[in-house]
């Protein structure tokens, strides 16, 4: 019965320092979707829905 206590307890500190130094687990975003986020952005400035202010902003926004 103590080698199993000692044995869940390894595994807990294994488990916690996993987590610890696992990072972000979210992707970044890629390229590919910034790329059609921004052509989407030029669509709707094209069409007259958004300012050139507005333009700008969510294109630094993207970037």
């Amino acid at each position: 019965m103590n080698i199993l206590l000692w044995i869940l307890i390894a595994v807990g500190i294994i488990h916690l320092v996993r987590r610890l130094f696992a990072g972000p687990k979210t992707e970044p975003s890629t390229t590919s979707e910034t790329s059609r986020a921004l052509e989407i952005l030029k669509e709707r400035y094209a069409r007259g829905e958004i300012t050139a202010e507005e333009f700008q902003t969510m294109q630094s926004h993207l970037r």
